[in-house]
């Protein structure tokens, strides 16, 4: 999931939640209480993945803002430039 957030692949991450979500349900479904350490350590990882995420897809969005806004003031000088 993080190599696609990092090239800006956010199709495939979604689908990659979706199936990291079917994974995690399946687990939980079959953890022995001897197995809680693993599983401990295991969703760990998870929430540091989730982390990185988190701002791989704040970045991306600021990205997409800082974007449109270039978008609307190119329009806005274009508009001006056509109405003279």
């Amino acid at each position: 999931m993080i190599q696609s957030a990092r090239a800006n692949d956010w199709d495939a991450v979604q689908l990659l939640q979706q199936q990291r979500e079917g994974g995690i349900q399946s687990l939980f479904a079959k953890i022995e209480p001897d197995d809680r350490e693993i599983l401990a350590q295991a969703m760990q990882q998870v929430l540091d993945y989730d982390r990185v995420l988190v701002t791989l897809t704040e970045e991306y969005r600021a990205d997409l803002s800082r974007q449109h806004k270039h978008l609307r003031t190119g329009r806005k000088a274009a508009s001006a430039y056509v109405s003279l």
